[in-house]
């Protein structure tokens, strides 16, 4: 041992030698230049420190020489394997929030949507180049209008439209060597003005003479945009509109009715307002900061995060709370995800987190089984599925 102390005492002495001289040759050798722009020579040394410790932290293994073909190959399987991933995940989520968001229109402002979802080269123009080649292979685009993805349950799949199924025709309007490059926009155009009206629309699907005719009828459903997020963490969020699903929540979800159960608490939080509910609270933060600010002081938006925080646990409660509801309309057995929270304990290492924003979740695990038994209640005495209100 002690040898083993001594040899590495005197390598690390030599190294030490080594470092020195090399910063004080480099520094000598960069001085006369330096001096020409009048700068000093302690300068010098840092400089010369600087680069002496890039060229020490370079590799010095011999690696395998790689073509621009074969990076670019495998660049454009992983878009594509990166795609086909987010897509699968954003099918999933939209065939999960569909029987929630079409059972509850009685407790929200509906709209009307078709379940229909299409795509083209046009709308993937801003896409960078391998990414748009990637959604241009899976769809096998071409000019003209495709369907991405019919939600399941939706008018759009009730009628038999499928993924890859070509769109040439929207009622009236028909693709024609005149409008083929601009017909794409077009039908999409059409076909979101006619759903948003709730109007009943014919599609023409297939290619050349031979067409398809489908009727589609849009349904009434509690609005809802929905986006996957590249993050591992347990989380989801909304704008009040657009909900934000990370897909840490799918790897650690047990079951579709974990992901529903998340899914219908940001639409409670859509349903009920509660991004509005925080405007008032934002903005006397807001003005708070900005008035040390003007003091010169620099909060680092604290009194944002502190005013906001007053009545957020509550309205994340009530999401919880209004969540079982949505979920006990549509039909769905959520018996299985009472003990969500409680899972979400055992993924953090047992600790009960304290959230400025969040109850802790003790509090959401009582709460949910508190309003289960509210629920049931009412099954049993034949009353209307509707939250409490004060």
């Amino acid at each position: 041992m002690r040898r083993c102390r001594t040899t590495c005492s005197l390598e690390s002495a030599i190294d030490y030698v080594a470092i020195r001289l090399i910063l004080t040759s480099t520094a000598n050798a960069v001085t006369p230049v330096l001096m020409l722009f009048q700068i000093r020579r302690s300068y010098a040394v840092v400089i010369a420190t600087f680069f002496v410790v890039l060229v020490m932290g370079c590799a010095t293994a011999q690696l395998p020489t790689l073509t621009e073909a074969d990076v670019e190959q495998i660049s454009g399987s992983q878009e594509l394997d990166g795609f086909i991933g987010s897509w699968e995940d954003r099918k999933r989520l939209e065939n999960l929030m569909w029987p929630i968001a079409t059972s509850s229109i009685e407790i929200c402002k509906p709209v009307y949507s078709s379940g229909l979802y299409t795509i083209s080269k046009a709308q993937i123009r801003r896409e960078d180049k391998q990414r748009r080649d990637a959604i241009t292979a899976h769809f096998d685009l071409s000019d003209g209008l495709s369907i991405s993805h019919a939600i399941r349950g939706s008018a759009a799949s009730s009628t038999g439209l499928r993924e890859g199924q070509r769109i040439v025709g929207v009622n009236s309007l028909r693709m024609q060597p005149s409008n083929r490059n601009k017909f794409a926009t077009l039908a999409s155009d059409y076909i979101r003005k006619l759903t948003n009206a709730g109007d009943t629309f014919v599609l023409h699907l297939g290619s050349g003479s031979e067409t398809t005719a489908v009727e589609v009828v849009p349904t009434l459903v509690c609005p809802y945009e929905l986006a996957v997020e590249g993050l591992t963490t347990f989380n989801a969020v909304t704008n009040g509109r657009k909900i934000k699903v990370h897909r840490g929540i799918l790897r650690y979800a047990e079951s579709d009715t974990d992901v529903q159960f998340v899914l219908a608490h940001e639409l409670a939080h859509n349903i009920e307002r509660h991004v509005i509910k925080h405007m008032p609270a934002e903005v006397i933060g807001a003005t708070a900061d900005l008035s040390l600010l003007a003091l010169g002081i620099w909060s680092n938006m604290l009194m944002t995060k502190f005013v906001k925080s007053f009545n957020s646990k509550d309205l994340e409660a009530e999401a919880d709370y209004i969540a079982l509801y949505l979920l006990a309309r549509a039909g769905i057995d959520y018996s299985g995800s009472l003990d969500i929270w409680d899972r979400m304990v055992g993924e953090t290492f047992g600790e009960v987190k304290w959230s400025r924003t969040h109850p802790n979740t003790a509090i959401r695990s009582a709460l949910l089984r508190a309003t289960h038994a509210e629920i049931e209640e009412k099954k049993r005495r034949g009353l209307p599925l509707l939250p409490n209100r004060k």
